[in-house]
């Protein structure tokens, strides 16, 4: 078995063309599940989906933790464009400036907890103002509540996201997962949904409580 490869889930291409329509430049889009259904394979399909369009020079963020796994995906994948992954740590202002003026297209934080610089509320809103000045888009993966674990479907909806209120207002796009294989191995489907639950310049669907 040759180990620089993974055997890695699918998605269907009309979701990732549908999803890709949201990765705008300015705007600040969320990708959200449970631990282990796939924002960080999903978030690497969109980039090289993009890559598709045109070259997409991409700053990838991640925590020391999942570095090397990322890298493994990076090159399981196989890009048509340059990614260049860095520990959260490493984030800055300075450095994504530096980055932007050398041709920077788009930035992914995996996962929002590792760059929470003050209030989750007040960390979006710095990725926000970020994505407006330099004129790019950030893609965001964070976690979604525990209790969807119990739930009898298991897919989230907008109320299932952590600080729901206020992170559903900040965000201009966000794109829930769900893997039916992850709760139900007997299930050959490894397939991962992508559900848009808020487009961009529209209203959120779904209930928002808590």
């Amino acid at each position: 078995m040759n180990k620089s490869k993974l055997l890695l889930p699918e998605i269907v291409m009309e979701d990732l063309s549908e999803a890709v329509k949201e990765i705008i430049p300015g705007n600040v889009i969320a990708i959200a599940s449970r631990p282990a259904i796939g924002k960080t394979y999903t978030a690497l399909k969109l980039i090289n989906t993009l890559s598709g369009y045109g070259c997409v020079n991409t700053l990838y963020f991640t925590s020391h933790n999942e570095f090397s796994q990322v890298q493994l995906m990076v090159n399981s994948i196989g890009f048509s464009s340059h990614i260049e992954t860095r520990l959260v740590s490493d984030f800055s202002e300075e450095l994504i400036e530096k980055q932007v003026k050398e041709g920077l297209s788009l930035i992914v934080i995996d996962e929002l907890r590792n760059l929470e610089i003050y209030t989750k509320q007040e960390t979006i809103k710095i990725l926000k103002s970020m994505a407006q000045k330099y004129n790019i888009p950030i893609i965001v993966i964070t976690d979604v509540k525990r209790s969807v674990e119990h739930i009898k479907n298991h897919r989230p909806t907008l109320k299932d996201i952590c600080s729901a209120k206020t992170a559903v207002k900040l965000f201009d796009s966000i794109l829930l997962l769900y893997r039916e294989h992850f709760y139900n191995h007997d299930e050959i489907n490894n397939n991962i949904e992508i559900n848009i639950a808020k487009k961009t310049n529209s209203e959120a669907s779904g209930d928002t409580t808590g």
